[in-house]
């Protein structure tokens, strides 16, 4: 959404200038990330996993990361609130797109012929555009011993599955957060590449203006009915990260 988001509203608009109010969120000094990106245009603008990339027509990019729930939003004037809005990338045209909340995100630069060296470099596939097989899966998922949640969220195997969609695709393929890896049967990879597509497809349906916002069966609804079965939502631990699950719909034995 946030790559069609820019698409729509922002290519083609000259670079003025950068606010940046919190240095921690940029990868290079205010200054130089200021004269990096000032007089250039957006032209491109693309996806993998969970980073957008803005292409600019001086051969240098951005890679924006919102991390835990920031937001962009072109406005028609710079004026904003430093505690809330991280950086400001101010237009020619008197616009500004604002970069606000980014709670862990940042937005980096880097000469263009530089990003396959960066972190995007690393990304394994697309969850959404590029899923594997259910071979491929297999083959990513299935020797290991760690817990399937786990795997799910290590973006150098298959990268955009985040925490709330890997616990709701989970949900959806009928498999507990702690069964490793190498336990899975060839048709419990069959249920996850299948929860993978649909949890993932549904939730961008449910971000257009005509739909209804997505509603998730386990994710945050610790302690509360499940409405496939109605009993009680329960969340754990993996790795210094939450889960949640249904007990009776993902059983672990």
């Amino acid at each position: 959404m946030v790559r069609r988001y820019l698409e729509a509203h922002c290519l083609g608009k000259t670079v003025a200038g950068a606010v940046v109010n919190q240095p921690a969120c940029i990868n290079v000094p205010p200054t130089a990330y200021g004269r990096c990106i000032a007089g250039a245009t957006l032209e491109h603008v693309w996806r993998k996993g969970k980073l957008v990339m803005v292409d600019l027509s001086n051969q240098v990019s951005l890679i924006v990361h919102l991390a835990l729930g920031g937001e962009v939003l072109l406005r028609d004037t710079a004026d904003h609130d430093p505690a809330r809005t991280q950086i400001v990338l101010t237009f020619a045209d008197g616009t500004a797109l604002h970069f606000h909340q980014l709670r862990l995100g940042n937005v980096h630069v880097y000469p263009t012929y530089h990003l396959a060296t960066t972190r995007l470099g690393r990304l394994g596939a697309d969850a959404l555009d590029e899923l594997p097989s259910v071979a491929g899966l297999q083959a990513l998922y299935g020797a290991s011993g760690k817990p399937i949640k786990v795997l799910l969220l290590e973006q150098t195997l298959i990268c955009g599955i985040g925490n709330l969609y890997g616990d709701e695709l989970l949900f959806g393929a009928g498999l507990h957060p702690e069964r490793r890896g190498k336990t899975l049967t060839g048709e419990e990879f069959v249920r996850l590449r299948e929860a993978i597509a649909e949890t993932l497809n549904a939730a961008l349906r449910s971000r257009t203006p005509e739909a209804p916002p997505y509603e998730p069966h386990v994710y945050g609804r610790t302690g509360e009915p499940c409405r496939a079965c109605g009993c009680t939502i329960q969340r754990l631990r993996l790795n210094n990260r939450s889960a949640h699950l249904c007990p009776t719909c993902q059983p672990l034995g």
